[in-house]
């Protein structure tokens, strides 16, 4: 028994806390649910997907433009420093980039060749590479000399693409257009004027340039 004024020990509590019950989760709530979850997560996958394809676009875009420019500038560079304009149409267009022997006269290797692919909409360059370990004999046979008159022809043209040692790269690619004009005929052209545009997923640019040769000669004939 428990006298008055005296409290009963805590564990000699006879008496039961009420219950209490949280009411569960039915199952449509746990699929709504789950239908909402996944809503938004496709929602959050497809927003990541597309500023990632935005952001890939954008950066081929700027390739694309970084690389026009550079490529104008690399050519405009290439007239400037040419000794002689050769063989032009609106597809080709030879120079004589150096006398690199000192012979005074137009060897095969010291010529550039810049071709236009409309079809492939690409403005490339090239010219003779030798390998280190070919015979100096070799390389006389593909170095020949070539006439004034030649040089300003057609079928030089093929004569430098169809070499073996015929090396190109491209100066810039989607190139929906691209003409230069000449203020003279070869071989007396003394300036060149460039246009080119560029094209690539609905955007466009126009890239101008205008060229004077610094040190233009006469050829001599071999």
């Amino acid at each position: 028994m428990i006298g008055r004024g005296e409290s009963a020990a805590p564990g000699n509590d006879m008496r039961t806390a009420p219950r209490t019950f949280r009411p569960a989760f039915t199952l449509v709530e746990l699929l709504v649910s789950l239908a909402i979850g996944a809503i938004v997560l496709s929602a959050a996958a497809a927003l990541a997907f597309a500023v990632s394809y935005a952001w890939s676009k954008s950066d081929d875009i700027n390739q694309v433009i970084h690389q026009g420019r550079t490529g104008i500038m690399r050519f405009a560079d290439r007239l400037r420093t040419a000794r002689a304009i050769g063989f032009a149409d609106t597809a080709f267009l030879i120079i004589w980039r150096e006398d690199s022997n000192g012979d005074g006269q137009v060897n095969r290797a010291e010529l550039t060749l810049f071709e236009y692919d409309s079809q492939a909409r690409r403005f490339s360059e090239g010219q003779l590479i030798f390998p280190a370990n070919v015979s100096q004999s070799t390389i006389d046979a593909n170095n020949t000399v070539v006439s004034a008159d030649t040089f300003t022809s057609a079928p030089l043209v093929n004569a430098v693409r169809n070499n073996p040692y015929y090396r190109s790269g491209a100066v810039a690619d989607y190139v929906q257009q691209l003409t230069w004009s000449l203020n003279e005929p070869p071989p007396a052209t003394r300036m060149v004027q460039v246009r080119m545009t560029q094209e690539k997923d609905g955007l466009s640019q126009v890239l101008h340039s205008g060229v004077t040769l610094r040190a233009p000669i006469q050829l001599e004939q071999p």
